[in-house]
């Protein structure tokens, strides 16, 4: 999508569309609602074929459109993430929950792997890549209508019982959970601000479409990689899991300051290395943070306060992708120095999360 709205001269519209598209993801803790009132598998029928739609509606660089579609296409998004956590949440034993999120962030790489391979492959066949970029827009579209008709024909092997359906309960705030909150907003503001932007800051360095998709894949075969050590070392990242997060933070700090200050004098091999030790970073810690959650969240809260957390991170991912689609044009290298500034504020949360921690197991 980004190549697309690069190659017909929209770049700004897309990073509005992307801002869009979080800020409808706002309204998680709502939808939340939504889901346990019509059950996980119905929400997730209905939202994956408006979804599909959606996502045929990127093809369109119109502003106004562009930005509609988005907004649509995150409510979905969002009601269809939630309905999946729902399902874990009452159908998984809790000794597999951990486990099973990593599986899915890796079965989630692995497939986001196998499309760039296929990307690649057809950008170096194709010549005409505005051709290219739309057909593989249209097709992924396509693919999530497939995953639609899959729904549709599961749905009834799944007879769920309208009184067991939980409500989401009330949140009763304490250090740790407004920790939790601050944590998920400054994640969100530099998840925003690079991501949307990470084939083209390499198109910015003078590479090619094919070499940027290239570079991306393998930062992509990373966090496979990655993702699979978390899994079968699982035991070791949850020893201690604050005191990585703070030692994973200060790093992507550092990492960040680095690029901003070194890059139009950085060899590829350099930046290669340097995106691929974020990808690590940020791959860690994620999966680190979801350990946390379930250890200082209760089962009676759960449901609600990741409605809430998942609001937040894409409040805050609304608010990385609109400051980055101001800046990105001027100085794209700006985007790094504010991501600093966010990372370093997260850090802090954490450093203040160490204490709550300690004085919670304290009481």
């Amino acid at each position: 999508m980004p190549l697309y709205f690069n190659e017909n001269n929209a770049v700004k519209i897309y990073g509005l569309a992307y801002a869009c598209m979080s800020i409808a993801g706002i309204f998680a803790i709502l939808l939340g609602k939504l889901v346990d009132k019509f059950n996980w598998i119905t929400t997730l029928t209905l939202t994956t074929l408006i979804y599909a739609f959606a996502m045929l509606g990127r093809i369109i660089t119109h502003e106004y459109l562009a930005v509609l579609i988005a907004f649509i296409a995150g409510l979905v998004a969002s009601t269809g993430v939630l309905s999946l956590k729902n399902w874990m949440a009452y159908s998984t034993q809790s000794t597999l929950t951990n486990r099973l999120v990593l599986y899915r962030s890796l079965i989630f790489h692995s497939t986001n792997l196998f499309s760039m391979v296929f990307v690649l492959a057809l950008a170096y066949i194709i010549t005409d890549k505005r051709h290219l970029y739309w057909s593989l827009l249209v097709l992924s579209a396509v693919i999530v209508f497939f995953a639609w008709l899959f729904f549709l024909k599961i749905r009834n092997h799944y007879h769920i019982d309208k009184h067991d359906n939980k409500k989401l309960s009330k949140i009763t705030f304490n250090p740790i959970i407004v920790l939790f909150c601050l944590n998920m907003i400054f994640s969100g503001c530099y998840s925003g601000l690079i991501k949307p932007y990470l084939i083209l800051l390499f198109i910015k360095k003078g590479f090619s479409d094919e070499y940027s998709i290239f570079i991306n894949l393998l930062i992509v075969f990373s966090q496979v990689i990655f993702t699979t050590i978390v899994i079968k070392k699982l035991n070791f990242f949850s020893k201690s899991p604050i005191k990585l997060l703070i030692i994973l933070e200060t790093s992507l700090l550092l990492s960040y300051l680095f690029i901003y200050f070194e890059y139009l004098e950085i060899s590829i091999y350099v930046l290669l290395f340097i995106f691929i030790l974020r990808t690590f970073l940020l791959s860690t810690s994620t999966c680190t943070e979801e350990i946390i959650h379930m250890q200082y969240i209760s089962k009676q809260q759960f449901a609600a306060v990741f409605g809430l957390l998942l609001t937040l991170f894409l409040i805050g991912d609304s608010f990385g992708a609109f400051i980055s689609s101001l800046v990105f044009d001027h100085n794209y290298l700006n985007i790094f120095l504010i991501s600093a500034v966010f990372v370093f504020l997260n850090l802090c949360t954490y450093i203040f999360l160490s204490f709550a921690i300690k004085k919670h197991h304290q009481i």
